[in-house]
């Protein structure tokens, strides 16, 4: 799993980064996996970037891998970024899947190729 993204506002300085899952939107629930490793705070430590590739793993939480992709492509997965101020986490956001370039290109060409044929059935 990839995650890319940015991060500021914090009322008080980074501590921890992590994904939760599963459960639904306004939920809470336990910590899949950390991503402070891969955080990259600013200048003033309420800010940074979060690059990170993570490995998902079997029994993490008790789910196999089938399974915790099964809960990230439903909307059950969510992020949380913690400060000192709020240490029980102060940005939270359902993690929401965003298709490979590729998808997007094959899903354009069938539909491009879907068009042209109804265009020439309908010359017929």
């Amino acid at each position: 799993m990839t995650i890319t993204g940015e991060f500021s506002g914090l009322s008080g300085t980074l501590q921890n980064g992590h994904i939760h899952g599963p459960a639904p939107e306004g939920q809470s629930t336990g910590v899949m996996y950390g991503f402070l490793n891969f955080m990259t705070p600013g200048a003033d430590n309420m800010s940074g970037t979060i690059n990170a590739t993570i490995p998902l793993v079997d029994g993490t939480r008790g789910f196999n891998v089938p399974t915790q992709i099964e809960q990230l492509n439903s909307g059950q997965w969510y992020f949380n970024i913690h400060s000192s101020t709020f240490t029980g986490g102060e940005i939270r956001g359902q993690i929401l899947v965003v298709p490979e370039p590729s998808t997007m290109a094959l899903s354009a060409l069938a539909l491009g190729g879907l068009l042209v044929w109804r265009i020439r059935r309908k010359q017929q």
